[in-house]
């Protein structure tokens, strides 16, 4: 006798078959989604990047950040990768003629005016000749946010002062050739780009006789050693400031992704003050680490972290909220 496939059967094998549907579809996406997290791990957490590496790592030129990552990032400071070229022919330096150059006041192209400051009495008497850059051609201006001394003229005080950022109204931009002299004796004298010393920079005695010689590039000492993950020098890993020899200004490590890694300051060879260690991803804290800020302490083993985050951005460690809960 035939079987007979009733409506009731009909629906029974179609509820069977749409399950056994929905979990294949359920177990592709599933799959899927666990490839997707893998690459994103494999992305942006890759295994090469140990959380806990050390800061002094770094400065052994140890590569921080993955191969598989080329994105260029925003940075904390500047919004773009740091770039040096100590390589730029001498005709990109724009190498200033004094006597063409001071008649007209423009300076790699831009205007400035003339300005001085003196210091002491007869034949002690310190003049310093420089030129600083007009208000309305401020704009033009752009000094480099990772070097460390940027120069500028403070116009009520008439002393030039040394500030990466300067809040004074009174505070103008130095740009263009500069001399120092003692009484009728030069004893230096260079050229300012931005407020960073640029080109050639020369001290002499009071006998005219040359004592230091010091190339910079845009506030960069031509000493200093940068190394780079690329071949082509684009993506620039390392900057270690040399001047005479010794490690003297800002230190720079980076990702590869552009953003830093650690920053910190060298002062005659040693580090000194606040150290910052961040994470690759979102540019977020890791690491406040302290030195003496005396660089010729004599007990060099006084530093220590002072703060620590996790990847989220929360505070695990703080040393001084530790010590103030001691007492």
């Amino acid at each position: 006798m035939p079987a007979i496939i009733t409506d009731s059967h009909m629906r029974l094998l179609s509820f069977f078959f749409l399950l056994a549907f929905s979990s294949f579809t359920l177990q592709s996406v599933h799959a899927q989604t666990i490839e997707e997290d893998n690459w994103f791990k494999k992305t942006f957490f890759p295994k090469t990047i140990d959380p806990n590496y050390d800061i002094f790592k770094e400065l052994d030129g140890k590569e921080v950040g993955p191969d598989e990552v080329l994105v260029q990032a925003d940075t904390l400071l500047g919004g773009a990768p740091l770039t040096i070229d100590f390589d730029e022919e001498e005709e990109d330096d724009e190498r200033i003629d004094p006597i063409i150059k001071k008649k007209r006041k423009v300076f790699f192209g831009i205007k400035t005016r003339k300005r001085f400051a003196k210091t002491g009495f007869g034949d002690k008497m310190v003049l310093e000749l420089f030129y600083t850059i007009k208000k309305k051609e401020m704009p033009k201006a752009n000094p480099d946010a990772y070097v460390r001394d940027i120069h500028w003229f403070d116009r009520k005080e008439r002393k030039i002062k040394i500030s990466s950022n300067p809040n004074e109204k009174d505070m103008e931009l130095m740009h263009g050739p500069y001399q120092k002299l003692l009484g009728d004796q030069v004893i230096e004298e260079g050229v300012f780009y931005h407020g960073m010393k640029h080109q050639r920079w020369m001290t002499y005695n009071r006998r005219d006789i040359l004592l230091h010689k010091l190339s910079y590039h845009k506030g960069w000492p031509k000493e200093s050693k940068i190394t780079y993950f690329d071949t082509n020098k684009k993506l620039v890993k390392e900057v270690i400031p040399i001047e005479y020899g010794k490690r003297e200004g800002n230190y720079y490590h980076f990702h590869r992704n552009g953003a830093i890694a650690v920053r910190g300051e060298f002062k005659n060879d040693q580090p000194v003050g606040k150290w910052m260690e961040y994470y690759k991803l979102r540019q977020k804290r890791k690491k406040e680490i302290i030195y003496p800020n005396d660089p010729y302490r004599k007990n060099k083993g006084d530093a220590y972290i002072s703060k620590e985050w996790d990847r989220n951005g929360r505070l695990i460690y703080d040393r001084e909220r530790i010590a103030a809960e001691r007492w």
